[in-house]
């Protein structure tokens, strides 16, 4: 749309204009309505092949709820729809207008950036109230945020004037997602209502951890699990030994100096070295049932013996990412507390190595299983993990400051990549969840 000239009357340029918007606006809802949707309707149907008495009527009562539940004014559809339909008629008729006065780029970059920064701010406290009226959490605007903020200073340090910044992207991406690791492993150990429940769920069932060892070590945190003394908790690991076919006594902290390494491995091996390589194996098998399928289906449409090779490959790689991930979470507790820990403080109380220590020496190690994945696939899942482990780091509950604050930060992020994408002399594009979403409906 080049300007107003006189072989196109106004009214062609607002039909434009509209139908633009409209198919942007709708795009972006559509997308966001499958991406709420999918996953639980795949949840829906692993529940309906496990659970027997799931009758098929129930099942559709279930997906009728799904597809109702996600139209609501205050969900994400609505809100991305808002977004991009806002941005996309403001960035076009400030660049008609510019056209038609001949306003300097820079002025009109400027302009540009200001506009969609208050876009994003208006719109982001749009929904901020639709999901106050209905009495919702402000969950998905933080998440938002920080996918947006994320993104927004990733891209910024991909075109930083401080050459190691913009040069050592590999680097930056394996210490980021080995940071963030960190942060939404220790929350997942000790204080899982800070991530999201949907992926506190997804760590669980990979991490395949007895909920009774992940509260122990929560207890021992607390003081409240304390080897030599009778705290009231002698059943919580004792009826797992007898599950296990081992001495109730070895799961009694009070009649134990230190619960031993094979009852965290459920008896499966004493060795903890060997127990590490059966839960690689354990989870690479699971990974390879959730990876073979998906990425066949993304190539089956190609027909090429070669993209199904490339493929599987692919799917092999993701899968010992995922599996070594999990083992090395659970070899990092077990090589502190029965390793490391006795052989460079043999003075300290066993105890120690269970509170706290072991679980974040895991943490550290899972976020080393990044290496084995290709180095643009490094950036993908750095940038996945990173905005969880920021809304980690954030109080559940905001205050009234933070909560005004966060439409400004959001706004401002949001400009940023709109503006990177929709920029044609842009060489490099803004990465992450949210800029794909951004350069798939505008």
């Amino acid at each position: 749309m080049g300007g107003f000239n006189g072989t196109i009357s106004r009214l062609q340029l607002i039909d434009r204009l509209a139908v633009r918007v409209i198919s942007s606006s709708s795009k972006s809802f559509l997308l966001s309505y499958i991406a709420l949707v999918a996953p639980r309707f795949f949840n829906l149907c692993v529940q309906y092949s496990r659970k027997k008495n799931l009758k098929v009527k129930d099942v559709f009562k279930i997906a009728k709820h799904i597809c109702r539940s996600e139209l609501s004014r205050d969900q994400l559809p609505w809100f991305s729809a808002m977004l991009i339909g806002c941005s996309v008629a403001t960035s076009e008729i400030i660049s008609l207008i510019c056209t038609r006065f001949g306003v300097l780029p820079k002025i009109r970059k400027l302009w540009l950036y200001f506009s969609l920064s208050a876009i994003g701010a208006l719109v982001l406290r749009w929904h901020q109230r639709q999901q106050k009226c209905s009495q919702n959490r402000t969950q998905d605007t933080i998440d938002s945020t920080m996918y947006a903020t994320s993104s927004a200073l990733d891209h910024i340090l991909n075109h930083s004037s401080i050459a190691p910044l913009a040069s050592s992207m590999i680097l930056r991406d394996t210490v980021m997602f080995s940071a963030s690791a960190v942060v939404i492993m220790y929350s997942w150990f000790y204080y899982p209502d800070r991530l999201p429940k949907s992926y506190n769920t997804w760590i669980t069932k990979f991490a395949d951890m007895d909920p009774r060892l992940l509260e122990a070590l929560r207890l021992v945190k607390a003081k409240k699990f304390i080897y030599g003394k009778d705290t009231g908790y002698a059943d919580l690991l004792s009826e797992r030994c007898e599950e296990y076919g081992l001495p109730r006594t070895m799961g009694d902290p009070a009649k134990v100096r230190q619960v031993p390494c094979i009852v965290i491995h459920e008896n499966i091996a004493e060795n903890c070295e060997i127990h590490a390589l059966l839960r690689f194996e354990r989870a690479f098998r699971s990974a390879m049932l959730i990876y073979i399928p998906l990425n066949l289906a993304l190539v089956i449409k190609r027909r090429s013996v070669r993209s199904i090779i490339k493929s599987v490959r692919a799917a092999i790689r993701s899968s010992c990412f995922l599996a070594s991930f999990t083992a090395l979470t659970w070899y990092g507790v077990c090589l502190t507390r029965s390793r490391l820990g006795p052989f460079f403080f043999p003075e300290a109380e066993l105890i120690t190595f269970d509170d706290t220590t072991g679980p974040l020496i895991g943490s550290v190690l899972s976020g080393l299983s990044i290496l084995i994945e290709k180095a643009n696939r490094r950036g993908e899942l750095a940038l996945f993990v990173f905005p969880r482990a920021l809304r980690a780091t954030i109080p559940k509950q905001l205050s009234d400051s933070h909560k005004k604050l966060e439409p400004i930060i959001f706004g401002f992020s949001y400009s940023i990549l709109y503006l990177s994408i929709i920029d044609s002399k842009s060489i490099s594009k803004p990465r992450g969840l949210l800029s794909k979403a951004i350069k798939t409906v505008v």
